[in-house]
């Protein structure tokens, strides 16, 4: 697998040096949109994985739109938002537009990272062929680490769930793996050649629910003006991962099993 190449779209100095900071130990290709040229971006002739904006609600620069652009040219690019001046509103904006995720400032170091690695895992990577859990699983990114009766027990659980059509429930503790559980049910299925997409359920406010899940076509609200087919339809014949479902609202949660 190709080292992922992250573009830091970033006006805000502080900002910056703080996603500098958080990836600098993790080998990815780094590119920095502004170091040489602070007036505006340039996309390099090269493909970009994911890139990092920010939008400061003032002057010329609008990491939305920025991102809206990337897209445009480069289709699988993942887009992370971060925003100093973080409003619902805003959250809203960037989701429509595309944004696989979107962090207020000052945010936690260990979240971004945790997000840009999921959605990175998601969007690409080598495909496995299924293992019985007594087989040695040597690619530790869809593995679990531990050979112990528990651990054996899990595995067989997880390869079961992944030869299956059913809807998977995850439960557990924070840190105990449940995105990994998730990623290994995908990679070890009949469904590992198509899409694994995370959907954070934590980040989307009700009013966003529905388009964000569902899409919308063009002109179908006030700002929409392009045509969003949605999490569920960008996961067609792979696998959709609910995370954090537990933190939506009720009201939500009934529209999803509608």
């Amino acid at each position: 697998m190709k080292n992922p190449v992250i573009l830091i779209a970033l006006r805000d100095r502080s900002l910056r040096r703080e996603v500098h900071r958080c990836l600098a130990p993790l080998g990815y290709t780094i590119i920095d949109a502004f170091k040489n040229n602070p007036g505006r971006p340039l996309w390099e002739s090269r493909t970009i994985d994911l890139a990092i904006l920010d939008s400061a609600g003032e002057g010329q620069w609008d990491g939305i739109q920025a991102g809206i652009r990337l897209r445009r040219q480069q289709q699988r690019t993942l887009l992370i938002l971060i925003s100093a001046h973080s409003s619902e509103k805003q959250a809203i904006a960037a989701l429509r537009a595309g944004f696989n995720d979107f962090f207020p400032a000052p945010f936690s170091g260990q979240e971004l990272v945790q997000s840009i690695q999921r959605h990175l895992r998601g969007a690409a990577a080598p495909f496995e062929e299924p293992r019985s859990a007594a087989a040695p699983w040597p690619d530790s990114r869809w593995s679990l680490i531990g050979e112990s009766p528990v651990m054996q027990k899990i595995k067989t659980a997880i390869l079961k769930a992944a030869k299956t059509e059913a809807t998977v429930l995850i439960t557990g503790e924070t840190g105990t793996g449940k995105d990994r559980a998730a990623e290994m049910i995908h990679w070890h299925g009949p469904r590992r050649q198509k899409p694994l997409v995370c959907i954070n359920c934590a980040a989307l406010p009700d009013s966003l629910i529905e388009s964000e899940l569902f899409g919308f076509e063009r002109g179908a609200f006030t700002g929409a003006h392009w045509t969003y087919e949605g999490k569920l339809k960008q996961a067609d014949l792979g696998t959709a991962y609910l995370d954090e479902i537990g933190d939506m609202s009720l009201q939500a949660q009934a529209k999803i099993l509608r």
